[in-house]
C-alpha cells in the first residue's frame, strides 16, 4: 500500500487549489478495489513487482525506498 500511495501522490500531487489523491483517499479505494475484483490482483502485483525490481537493479532499493527524484526517473 506504501508503493501504491506514492504512485498515486506522484500522478496526483498536491497543490495550492487541491489536496493529493492520496489525502483524497485513493489508495485505500484502490485496496477496496483489489478485494472487491480478485482477478485485478495479480496484475495489480504484478505492476507493483515489477516497478520494485526496476528500481533495484538500477538503484539498489525497493521503490519505497528510493528518493523522490529517483522514483521519478
Amino acid at each position: 500500500l506504501k508503493t501504491v500511495t506514492l504512485l498515486c501522490d506522484i500522478i496526483i500531487p498536491a497543490d495550492a487549489k487541491s489536496g493529493s489523491a492520496s489525502q483524497a483517499g485513493v489508495p485505500a479505494f484502490i485496496e477496496f478495489m483489489m478485494k472487491d475484483q480478485p482477478q485485478h490482483q495479480t496484475p495489480m502485483r504484478g505492476g507493483l513487482g515489477w516497478l520494485d525490481n526496476q528500481c533495484r537493479k538500477q538503484f539498489g532499493k525497493a521503490f519505497a525506498d528510493c528518493t523522490p527524484a529517483q522514483r521519478i526517473e
